[in-house]
């Protein structure tokens, strides 16, 4: 009976991390294909309804995957579809442009104002599938928050003074690269934190 409940607990987070990264591949399906598109017929207009057309079909297969709404996945999935449709209605592309430091301004406004009031929103959102300490939650958030802050600017500076395909390129694969890069080095920075469980057994 104890082999089974230590069997199905170690299968818990790893089922929680397959479905994570199931869940961010789906999320960036709908932004490679704006890319790709983009590519292939040099139209940001194609390219924005190939966007909205993939990114609505990327919500709907992560509601599956996920099996409930998880918010930031499910608001990730949203930005890119909305503000698609709006930049095709009014025949603008600095809306979709400008979506991407929307979305980063908000998110690094939520983590940078959460701590200062006191609440850590990484910790809210991330809490049930990564067992951190309570010091390295706060860390995380706040080089989170710092770090969209940077892709804000980087935005900014790119889609005023570049082309579109400069601008293309760094909505993918730059800004997810720039994901991958930042995640790794926290990973390097964290892995001597104990998790919570160590920290119960160390007491």
């Amino acid at each position: 009976m104890t082999n089974t409940n230590k069997s199905s607990q170690g299968r818990g987070p790893s089922r929680r991390r397959t479905r994570s990264w199931s869940r961010m591949a789906i999320n960036l399906s709908g932004v490679a294909v704006f890319a790709v598109y983009y590519r292939m017929t040099g139209s940001i207009t194609a390219a924005t309804w190939a966007l909205v057309i993939a990114s609505a079909a990327a919500v709907g297969v992560g509601l599956l995957v996920e099996r409930k709404i998880a918010w930031l996945p499910l608001f990730l999935g949203l930005v890119p579809t909305l503000t698609g449709i709006l930049s095709l209605f009014f025949d603008d592309s600095g809306i979709l442009k400008g979506a991407m430091t929307a979305t980063h301004m908000l998110l690094g406004t939520l983590m940078l104002g959460g701590l200062a009031l006191g609440a850590n929103p990484l910790k809210k959102i991330f809490g049930g599938s990564v067992d951190l300490p309570d010091g390295a939650w706060w860390q995380l958030a706040l080089r989170f928050g710092l770090f969209a802050l940077v892709i804000v600017l980087g935005n900014e500076i790119i889609r005023h003074t570049q082309s579109n395909a400069v601008w293309v390129a760094f909505k993918f694969p730059g800004v997810p690269i720039m994901y991958a890069l930042f995640l790794f080095t926290q990973w390097s920075c964290l892995r001597g934190y104990p998790t919570g469980a160590d920290s119960k057994r160390r007491g």
